[in-house]
């Protein structure tokens, strides 16, 4: 994702998803066609406040665009990825060389964490380990939830990965933010540094052993 979303919650400028497209082979005409239509769609779908592109990345690689999409907020954004019309979009790309892939800016979670956003960003690993502490257990709930729907497995990672990256980009690293405000700014004393870094050790140990139990 290319931008943040407001960390107040008032949402007002949604965030940016950009996705890289790469078109190959000899349907590239037909390819570039069907990703327009499915940019329109895109357009058109609630919440979708702007799509900018198809542009090229740079001009020696013609055959490389990028698309940013301004959305207002992540309900709209989740409920076209998993649209039945986007599929059946995405459908009529087959077998035309098309293939595509969005990129999540971990700087974007550190834009989350940072105590003040003039300031630098946190250290990577700080913000990486923050974001592991809330996705670990996300994943693992949803896939306890979301396998038994049979979606099968391409579409049950779709689904998946869609909704921990919601969960963990608009909620729990926030959350986590709060609690570990201080580890995070550096503003902890050495004990509370390693206290910081015990429990976080802990509530990953914690989710391990629930799974293991879970899954038996």
């Amino acid at each position: 994702m290319a931008d943040t979303p407001q960390r107040d919650g008032t949402g007002a400028q949604g965030f940016v998803f950009q996705v890289e497209h790469t078109l190959q082979g000899d349907s590239q005409a037909l390819a570039m066609r069907e990703l327009k239509r499915l940019l329109a769609a895109e357009r058109n779908w609630p919440g979708c406040l702007d799509t900018v592109g198809p542009d090229q990345i740079d001009s020696a690689t013609p055959n490389r665009l990028i698309t940013r999409t301004h959305w207002r907020d992540v309900d709209c954004f989740v409920g076209w990825m998993v649209s039945r019309e986007r599929s059946q979009l995405l459908k009529a790309m087959d077998g035309l060389g098309y293939s595509c892939s969005a990129e999540t800016n971990w700087k974007g979670f550190a834009a989350w964490v940072a105590e003040d956003p003039q300031a630098d960003a946190p250290p990577t690993w700080k913000v990486n380990l923050l974001v592991l502490l809330c996705l670990y257990p996300t994943v693992l709930i949803l896939n306890s939830l979301i396998n038994p729907l049979g979606l099968g497995y391409s579409s049950a990672i779709l689904v998946g990965n869609i909704c921990s990256v919601a969960l963990t980009g608009w909620l729990l690293v926030p959350a986590a933010q709060r609690i570990y405000r201080r580890w995070i700014s550096g503003g902890n004393s050495g004990r509370g540094n390693q206290l910081a870094l015990l429990s976080i050790a802990a509530l990953l140990g914690l989710s391990w052993a629930i799974s293991q139990q879970v899954s038996g």
